[in-house]
């Protein structure tokens, strides 16, 4: 199974949002770090944010 579509179901993105790239790295302390790349599909248009008026 593609690790992108595994971790776009597990965060329950939905579309034109999915998971770009997992990737895995050493941290400096000898730790390990998780980064995920969240993108969205192309060519879309994504709503603008409203205001509230009072």
């Amino acid at each position: 199974m593609d690790t992108s579509y595994l971790f776009t179901a597990a965060l329950q993105l939905q579309e034109p949002w999915k998971v770009g790239s997992v990737d895995f790295r050493d941290a400096g302390d000898g730790g390990r770090g998780l980064r995920i790349a969240i993108v969205f599909g192309p060519r879309r248009a994504l709503p603008l944010p409203r205001g509230r008026t009072t």
